[in-house]
């Protein structure tokens, strides 16, 4: 997030990026460098998180193998069906 910020501060062109990092805590701080701001997640396992902590999206191996199921992931969520 501190290299961000400082490459934020140089680049107004910058609007997004794709954490790889593994750490959504580390994703998340990346949310505030400006807005509007777009970070995608590159992490398989954290494709529910992506959608409660309000991230642009996933960049997810499964979606390319299996998109029905990152599709139905979405639809469960915004249809509030949570504990599914």
């Amino acid at each position: 997030p501190e290299l961000l910020n400082r490459l934020a501060a140089k680049h107004g062109n910058l609007v997004g990026m794709k954490d790889s990092s593994g750490d959504i805590d580390t994703a998340a701080a990346c949310l505030s460098v400006r807005e509007p701001f777009s970070v995608y997640v590159g992490k398989d396992t954290h494709s529910f998180q992506v959608l409660e902590r309000g991230f642009a999206g996933s960049v997810t191996g499964a979606g390319s193998s299996f998109p029905e199921l990152m599709v139905w992931i979405r639809l469960a969520w915004e249809s509030g069906r949570v504990s599914e």
